[in-house]
């Protein structure tokens, strides 16, 4: 692994692939580190961003949707991505990016990098993305996220919460919580005002989308149901696995996105 600007980065750069992975809220590019230590043995050059209020990231005066999606834009536009893994809310700005969200959004079909290659990605991964979330798991969310912000726990309460987790990865999260812009968390609170959910209906063509959602009776926050019926998506929940899979089992994030690679390239 290095660490390059507000990022951290795994594989060779001679690589023939390239990966993206984004964090979710109150996290950094440390909690992805499994994923990409992963997906560079399978011969990926693999990034993961700071993103704007997390981490090392670039701070602002405030922190909206329209904002952090125009930044996921801009990492788009860095290069062709073989593979995009969001977690949480790093799925959901990969999925309004790519679906035209948000100032500067994504042209699919006539954007072009500096390179002149297309800027669609050929697989997305979402892990656990909450695209509809009742009002009373929003609000329990919401204060959760920001009482943790405002006051980092000791990484035993993680380890605590999520016996999966090692005590690197507890300690990691703690970091993230440490360095996080309380003003962030307020992206968590517009949440109640914007409709995800509806972005699914307009999801971009020839874009293969795998969406691995945690267990409801683990702490998992997204919905199976959402994803039912939707063309061009398979989804199945990870049974005994909480929200938290890039620290859980990044192994089957990786099997997912190779096997996923390996179907396509049979097609």
């Amino acid at each position: 692994m290095t660490v390059s600007g507000a990022r951290n980065v795994w594989g060779s750069p001679d690589a023939p692939k390239r990966a993206l992975l984004l964090h979710g809220l109150a996290c950094s590019s440390y909690s992805m580190r499994h994923i990409g230590e992963g997906l560079a043995q399978h011969g990926y050059l693999v990034s993961a961003p700071d993103l704007p209020g997390h981490g090392i990231g670039p701070r602002a005066e405030t922190y909206t949707w329209a904002s952090m999606t125009a930044h996921v834009v801009s990492l788009l536009r860095e290069t062709t991505y073989d593979l995009v893994v969001g977690h949480s809310m790093g799925a959901i700005l990969v999925l309004r990016a790519l679906c035209g969200q948000g100032a500067g959004s994504l042209d699919l079909d006539s954007d072009l990098n500096v390179k002149g290659h297309s800027l669609r990605p050929r697989r997305v991964v979402f892990l656990d993305p909450p695209l509809s979330v009742n009002e009373e798991a929003f609000e329990r969310g919401a204060a959760l996220f920001t009482s943790l912000v405002r006051s980092p726990p000791e990484p035993a309460f993680y380890m605590q919460m999520f016996p999966r987790w090692t005590r690197l990865d507890a300690v990691f999260q703690v970091l993230a919580n440490e360095l996080c812009d309380v003003r962030a968390m307020d992206i968590a609170y517009e949440a109640r005002r914007v409709n995800h959910l509806e972005l699914l209906d307009s999801l971009p063509a020839h874009v293969r989308f795998v969406v691995l959602v945690g267990d409801p009776d683990a702490g998992g926050q997204a919905s199976l149901s959402d994803f039912e019926g939707v063309s061009d998506i398979e989804a199945r929940m990870m049974k005994g696995y909480s929200h938290w899979i890039p620290y859980e089992c990044p192994e089957e994030v990786v099997e997912a996105a190779v096997q996923r690679e390996r179907l396509n390239a049979h097609m």
